[in-house]
């Protein structure tokens, strides 16, 4: 008779554990759920806020263009930089370069606060390395990159939402 108490305890137990673990299972699995929904949320939401930086690329001259970054968010963005111009549709041996000016000009700008641009100067150079001059039928790409407040890289196209990268360390 001890015997059969024995089992009977032994099943109960087996079966109390079983219990148990389903349970922590299931609870395992919701707090998971939250957690990528949470993941996914904060994601959308930095997205958001990179979306307030934007690009703007008009001629200025026959040959110049002003490549505006603007940060439209409200903290500060960091290594704020001009990646590429180039005219749509693009030719083979198409590049650019910053202008020649008189005054300050530059690709890059180390910090951003929130209502702050950046302004590069810059010319289209076909492969022949001569200045394209602005033309009906051109359009303009610009792409950039910076580092927002929570540290994540962002890279953008003007005019297309930004992209999430992970920047190459500095050799």
């Amino acid at each position: 008779m001890g015997e059969l108490w024995s089992a009977i305890a032994a099943l109960s137990g087996a079966g109390a554990m079983a219990v148990t673990v389903a349970a922590w299972w299931t609870q395992h699995r919701r707090t998971l759920a939250v957690d990528r929904e949470a993941t996914a949320r904060d994601a959308k939401a930095a997205q958001g806020r990179a979306a307030l930086v934007i690009a703007s690329a008009p001629w200025t001259s026959s040959r110049m263009i002003h490549v505006q970054i603007t940060n439209g968010g409200s903290t500060a963005i960091m290594d704020v930089e001009v990646i590429d111009v180039r005219r749509h549709p693009a030719l083979p041996g198409d590049s650019w370069r910053l202008a020649t000016t008189s005054g300050p000009n530059a690709r890059t700008a180390c910090l951003l606060q929130p209502r702050e641009s950046l302004t590069a100067k810059v010319e289209l150079i076909d492969g022949s390395g001569e200045p394209v001059s602005q033309a009906a039928g051109i359009g303009l790409v610009v792409v950039f990159r910076f580092l927002d407040a929570d540290g994540q890289w962002w890279r953008r196209e003007m005019g297309r939402p930004p992209q999430r990268y992970e920047a190459q360390p500095a050799v």
